[in-house]
């Protein structure tokens, strides 16, 4: 008898603990019904289970949230830029003289306009500005104290002739022409060597090296600023250059597109010509900066020089269209920055700083050097933006170009005004 009532209390309690773990299954909370679920599909059939992983993957899509898109540094500057602050990086401006005609070796009343009020994108110096390597070095520091973000600081130090450093003691270096000469790791030498004494001064961007082709024994602009005579000397010499300033952090710029070395004239002076068309370009003087682009240049010149069998007009690079959007960026494949000659010289004589700047911008340049009335530009710009003629799109698409140069060459490295 004893057997008997022990047998049936074990299976009341069987009973009871089963009604209640029923009763606690119909209480899980609602973040553990997707794991119930799972038992109870396994206990289907297996044409039910082969279903149950489509539903699932569709509720898990449903409740996952997109990706969140990372950005870079120059576009989180973009994104927080003012209408004002964006088109100033447009301009690198050049602070020469004082009214007595003596040379800026410091911060000027006219520096601090243009940097905190029209907020420009960066200064040049010349000879006139370079009194010794200290007296440089605190200019270019007082000048990137000025700015909010960091300037580009740039210099002519091509070697040779064209050299804006001949009163410190630096190294001495030859002209492109002679350099060449003595073979590719020379050119690499040298462009290491001029890289290697600018930027413990604080410069950031070199306009070197020239990519024109002196073939034209009458040029006079040009002549031994070229690395050679040929297309073949100069697009060998070309890439070693670029490489030693990119490896020494400087941003180097190949001029003058689409080439100044077949030209009589003088783009100092007036407009200069190319006659050629443009399959002859292709096979000489567009060779070089092919090889450079193909390099990493960051920058690429535009000069003063017309080519009326390609544009059909006596307008200067700088302001084709098809010079500078269809073939240096289209055919090209070039993706950096678009620079101007300095618009100071006499071939822009003709032009205002208004319609000159209008011009440019929309041939596809980016950066404005040295208009002689960047207030004139920067105003004429502003009101062509507001009226639509040029769009928000068109100026966003320069800025960045110009910001992510800034970033690949570590200047925006102390950028910290996000906020």
């Amino acid at each position: 008898m004893k057997m008997v009532y022990l047998i049936l209390f074990a299976a009341f309690m069987l009973v009871s603990c089963s009604a209640k773990d029923n009763k606690k299954q119909t209480e899980l909370p609602d973040n553990m019904a997707l794991a119930s679920s799972i038992h109870v599909v396994e206990a289907k059939e297996s044409s039910a289970v082969e279903e149950a992983p489509e539903e699932l993957s569709e509720l898990v899509e449903e409740e996952t949230e997109p990706p969140i898109e990372t950005k870079t540094k120059a576009e989180e500057i973009l994104a927080k830029m003012s209408v004002e602050e964006k088109l100033g990086q447009l301009f690198i401006c050049a602070f020469r003289k004082d009214a007595f005609g003596s040379g800026i070796t410091g911060i000027s009343p006219e520096a601090i306009e243009a940097v905190e009020k029209y907020h420009i994108g960066g200064v040049v110096l010349f000879r006139e500005n370079i009194a010794s390597q200290k007296q440089t070095a605190e200019y270019i520091s007082n000048l990137q104290m000025l700015s909010n973000i960091p300037l580009f600081i740039g210099v002519d130090e091509e070697g040779g002739i064209v050299r804006r450093t001949q009163s410190l003691e630096v190294p001495s270096v030859g002209s492109q022409f002679s350099i060449a000469k003595e073979g590719e790791a020379a050119v690499y030498s040298s462009a290491k060597a001029i890289a290697e004494y600018l930027t413990p001064m604080g410069f950031n961007l070199n306009f070197a090296p020239v990519a024109d082709i002196f073939s034209n024994p009458s040029n006079t602009v040009i002549a031994q600023r070229a690395y050679g005579t040929d297309e073949k000397t100069v697009s060998s010499a070309l890439p070693y250059a670029v490489k030693a300033y990119n490896e020494a952090g400087m941003v180097s710029v190949l001029k003058h597109f689409p080439g100044h070395g077949d030209t009589l004239e003088d783009s100092h002076y007036g407009l200069a010509f190319t006659r050629k068309a443009l399959d002859e370009l292709r096979e000489m003087e567009l060779k070089p900066f092919a090889a450079g682009i193909e390099a990493g240049a960051p920058m690429v010149m535009a000069g003063h020089i017309c080519a009326p069998n390609i544009t059909d007009d006596n307008e200067p690079a700088i302001f084709s269209h098809r010079l500078i959007t269809e073939i240096l960026r289209g055919e090209m494949g070039f993706s950096g920055i678009v620079i101007t000659d300095a618009m100071d010289m006499g071939a822009l004589n003709s032009y205002s700083a208004e319609e000159s700047a209008l011009k440019a911008f929309e041939a596809g340049v980016d950066i404005l050097l040295m208009p002689p009335d960047y207030k004139a530009a920067y105003s004429g710009l502003l009101e062509a933006l507001l009226s639509g003629e040029i769009t928000s799109e068109q100026l966003d698409e320069k800025v960045l170009r110009i910001l992510e140069c800034k970033e690949k060459f570590m200047l925006l490295d102390n950028y910290e005004n996000l906020d």
